[in-house]
């Protein structure tokens, strides 16, 4: 089992790096490389935390920053 406040850290940074990178739409791969951890690991480990998808995340993210304009 994966430590709880380690995941938090993964996450946290992704979602900062996330902030900076939406516009390039990453794969989940590339997202995933950012955590440290295998793309299946850090599905599951974002969609726990954050309750959707990387994908769906940055969709959001995507159409929340262009509404902003």
């Amino acid at each position: 089992m994966s430590d709880f406040r380690s995941d938090a850290a993964r996450v946290t940074r992704v979602l900062e790096w996330l902030a900076e990178h939406y516009a390039e739409q990453p794969p989940l791969e590339a997202i995933a490389a950012i955590a440290q951890a295998s793309p299946t690991h850090f599905q599951r480990m974002f969609t726990a935390r954050v309750g959707v998808s990387p994908k769906k995340f940055v969709q959001h993210l995507t159409l929340d920053r262009a509404k902003d304009k």
